[in-house]
């Protein structure tokens, strides 16, 4: 019951935070270095793309399987701290 009456004002004090959070950021800062920030996004999507892949083709799927793994790493990581935390 009391978690019904605090969970509207704990949604407004993280819309909050994440909205002051949002106000620091530099706009000019990530323009100015744009390329070095899609490198490294690219560089991040493509080595957690051979990671999870060289993974799942270890456990004896296929190509299909380890790239759609790839897709849902979050999820799979969510599932697997649950788990992990149940057992």
């Amino acid at each position: 019951m009391l978690l019904v009456q605090i969970e509207p004002i704990r949604n407004f004090f993280a819309a909050l935070f994440l909205a002051s959070i949002g106000m620091l950021i530099h706009v000019h800062f990530l323009w100015s270095h744009v390329d070095i920030l899609l490198a490294s996004v690219i560089l991040v999507i493509i080595i957690k793309t051979a990671i999870i892949t060289t993974v799942v083709r270890g456990f004896g799927y296929n190509n299909k399987t380890a790239l759609l793994v790839r897709f849902y790493d979050g999820l799979l990581a969510l599932l697997l701290l649950r788990i992990l935390v149940v057992n």
